[in-house]
């Protein structure tokens, strides 16, 4: 049985929600320059940056917990 790949996954109908993509700097799995294309394929409008490994919320959670109570504000 063949199987199939999709390539391409568009993800233009976010373009006007309102968004942050939090970017971790000591991810060990994902490099922040991959997770810089992931912010950017999803149109994030903000990108901000938490110095947390790949799960900041078991690496940084009050951080974390301030950044996104941050950006709920703002928004």
């Amino acid at each position: 049985m063949p199987v199939t790949f999709a390539a391409h996954w568009s993800y233009d109908h976010l373009t006007d929600a309102p968004s942050t993509y939090v970017i971790c700097e000591r991810d060990g799995i994902l490099p922040p320059e991959w997770q810089q294309r992931f912010a950017q394929r999803l149109h994030a409008q903000r990108i901000v940056h938490i110095d947390a490994g790949h799960q900041a919320m078991n690496t940084q959670p009050e951080l974390l917990a301030e950044l996104l109570m941050t950006e709920a504000e703002s928004q």
